[in-house]
């Protein structure tokens, strides 16, 4: 491992009956190290961009998302910039994971299902938005903020951040698995590969959301052909990529109107037509 830059332990105290964990920030201007067999782990960028090998896959992190990563996976991480580049990793305990995967992951007190869940604990990895509107990504959004204040953490403090956690990622992952029957695949690798393509797109369609949408630039962001894009893109999230960066417009219109703007100035500072029919998209919206 080659390293300028300070890593700090967040986490000073040991906790006793869920397993190891860790949590630590980073200050780095150049970091290399490969893991062939990676602990669970999420990782956040709090300033400036972080670089990752995944499984074959790249991924380059900035602030705003976060790379969830399975135990077992290989991963090869790369930071080389002349301003140190600030970050979050958090390593929860694989114990607790596996107790809320479970409870999560089966019905009933099936002996054998409960087994099968937790000797299979896996979830989709890779890079999410924090702004993203489901309990992990708010919880790691608040947390972000909490972990680098300087107020001590005592046992009891860890202990609630790993238990909210843990049902926060077992809930999500139940969310995502339902997802994943959607898309036409047979195998769950590729079916988890269209899920990752989808979701790049839908961050591309949030952070150009007050932009006219380009069908042919998303897809071009999803590398999949028009055709498998918007399948599978509705099959995620049960409507078509217009449909979704509408709502988008109309939501942000929406809480604009109702902090005092008219709905022409709206209407400007998300990009719709004019204000006449923005009012009554947004009554249809309502409805």
């Amino acid at each position: 491992m080659n390293q300028s830059g300070v890593i700090q332990n967040l986490q000073q105290v040991s906790l006793s009956g869920i397993g190891e964990s860790r949590c630590v920030k980073s200050e780095l201007t150049h970091f290399e190290k490969t893991e062939v067999h990676s602990p669970i782990s999420i990782k956040m960028v709090t300033e400036g961009v972080e670089h990752y090998e995944l499984n074959g896959s790249h991924y380059q992190l900035k602030k705003g998302h976060f790379l969830l990563v399975n135990e077992g996976e290989a991963i090869a991480t790369n930071v080389h910039t002349s301003q140190p580049t600030k970050g979050i990793c958090i390593y929860p305990p694989l114990q607790l994971i596996q107790q809320a995967f479970t409870y999560f992951s089966t019905s009933g007190n099936d002996p054998e299902k409960i087994v099968a869940a937790t000797s299979q604990t896996h979830f989709t990895s890779g890079t999410f938005r924090l702004q993203a509107d489901n309990g992990l990504s708010q919880f790691l959004h608040r947390s972000a903020c909490q972990l680098t204040t300087d107020y001590t953490k005592d046992e009891e403090w860890w202990m609630q951040f790993y238990l909210q956690l843990s049902t926060q990622m077992a809930t999500e992952q139940k969310a995502i698995e339902n997802k994943l029957k959607q898309l036409q695949s047979a195998k769950r690798q590729t079916r988890e590969e269209l899920y990752r393509r989808v979701i790049k797109a839908r961050d591309f369609i949030h952070d150009n959301q007050f932009n006219t949408l380009d069908i042919n630039a998303i897809t071009e962001i999803s590398a999949l052909s028009k055709y498998h894009f918007l399948r599978s893109f509705k099959a995620v999230f049960n409507q078509s990529p217009y449909q979704y960066a509408l709502q988008l417009k109309l939501s942000a219109a929406q809480q604009l109107i109702q902090g005092g703007y008219s709905y022409q100035q709206a209407a400007f500072q998300v990009g719709y037509s004019d204000g006449q029919n923005l009012r009554k998209a947004l009554r249809r919206f309502s409805e």
